[in-house]
């Protein structure tokens, strides 16, 4: 069973996009949050949670560093 629970998954992804926020300062805080919103949701219904933070943050760290802009 993971020991993740779900209220645990929302603070990590809260911590991590204020650790991403901070790192790209250049990039505005709410395309930060679209960001990590949008990779997080292609987890939802994922039976393992204990990976997801790690997942996101791998996903959504090149996007900043090309300067994405999601839509």
């Amino acid at each position: 069973m993971d020991d993740l629970h779900g209220e645990q998954l929302s603070e990590q992804l809260r911590a991590l996009e204020e650790r991403l926020a901070r790192d790209y300062s250049d990039v505005p805080p709410r395309t930060v949050h679209r960001c990590v919103e949008q990779e997080a949701g292609r987890f939802s219904g994922a039976r393992v949670l204990s990976f997801i933070p790690v997942l996101v943050e791998r996903a959504v760290r090149p996007k900043l560093e090309r300067g994405f802009v999601g839509t």
